[in-house]
C-alpha cells in the first residue's frame, strides 16, 4: 500500500460500541460516516460510493487500492478520496484510514511493475478539492472535531498511562 503526504488515523473500539451487528460493511459505514462532516468543513460534499454507483464494490483489480471504490469508500466530486482498512479480532475492531494531502502519479509509478498503469488512475486528494493551502495542524484538528461532533464524544489529548508505558 502506497502511503505518502497524508493524514492518517486509527480507531480501536469494541463491536458493541457501534450499535450495529457484526457485518463488516455496516461497521465501515458507521465508522467512516464522521468523514462527511470533515469534508463538509472543507467545503466539499462527500458521499459513499454505493450512493453514486450501486455496482461499486465489485472487487475489480486495481493497481493501487485508492483507485478502486468499494461500497463504503468515500467519494468527493465522483472520485475516491483516501481509504480505510479494518482488522477484527474477537469483538475488537481496529480501523485505519488515510486522507491524502496530495497524490503524485509520478511518485507512485516508480513503485509499480507497470508504471503506465497510473495514467488511468482517477483519485482525489485534499489538494484537488480545496481552494486554499491547508496545514497539517488545521487538518488534524478538523478531523478530531468532526469525529467528536459526529459521535458526540468529548475527546481529551493524553499520553500513555503508566500501565501502557510498561507494555510499549
Amino acid at each position: 500500500i502506497f502511503h505518502d503526504d497524508e493524514l492518517t488515523y486509527s480507531i480501536v473500539l469494541c463491536q458493541d460500541d457501534l450499535g450495529v451487528n457484526r457485518r463488516v460493511k455496516e461497521s465501515f459505514e458507521k465508522i467512516t460516516s464522521f468523514l462527511f462532516c470533515f469534508y463538509k468543513n472543507l467545503g466539499a460534499k462527500a458521499c459513499f460510493a454505493k450512493d453514486v454507483n450501486p455496482a461499486s464494490g465489485s472487487h475489480t483489480i486495481a493497481p493501487i487500492c485508492f483507485s478502486r471504490s468499494e461500497e463504503y469508500d468515500i467519494l468527493v466530486n465522483g472520485k475516491k478520496i483516501g481509504g480505510n482498512a479494518q482488522k477484527r479480532r474477537r469483538s475488537v475492531i481496529l480501523q485505519h484510514g488515510s486522507i491524502p494531502f496530495s497524490f503524485s502519479k509520478e511518485k507512485i509509478s516508480r513503485f509499480l511493475k507497470n508504471p503506465d498503469m497510473v495514467c488511468g488512475l482517477d483519485v482525489n486528494s485534499l489538494k484537488d478539492i480545496t481552494t486554499r493551502e491547508i496545514c497539517f495542524d488545521e487538518m488534524s484538528q478538523n478531523l478530531i472535531e468532526a469525529f467528536s461532533c459526529h459521535f458526540k464524544l468529548d475527546l481529551k489529548a493524553t499520553g500513555l498511562s503508566p500501565e501502557e508505558k510498561k507494555i510499549s
